[in-house]
């Protein structure tokens, strides 16, 4: 019987190198989180919650934009006006704290 490439037979196994790959644990770079001070923790955790409020923000001036626009919408369009006109308002607020590093 002939043998394909990917077929290993038993005794042509490298027994120490199998003995290696059982004990060697793999980590990936993905899992790696350097030492971060206190300080650096709070800064992130700021800029993360800004990050996260512009985002909310941006996603309902779109999604007011476009239930305006859209025909079939049955809410309050001034109701949504003013939902819209305060989104951008906070949303600009947002950006001119971020820029200002407030």
């Amino acid at each position: 019987s002939e043998m394909s490439e990917f077929d290993v037979a038993p005794q042509q196994e490298n027994v120490p190198t199998r003995d290696l790959l059982k004990k060697m644990s793999v980590f990936s770079t993905w899992h790696y989180t350097p030492a971060v001070g206190a300080q650096e923790q709070e800064n992130n955790k700021k800029t993360s919650d800004v990050e996260i409020d512009k985002l909310r923000l941006e996603y309902t001036v779109e999604k007011l934009e476009n239930d305006l626009r859209d025909p079939n919408c049955t809410r309050d369009h001034d109701e949504m006006r003013a939902e819209l006109k305060q989104a951008r308002r906070d949303l600009s607020r947002l950006k001119w704290k971020r820029r200002l590093g407030l």
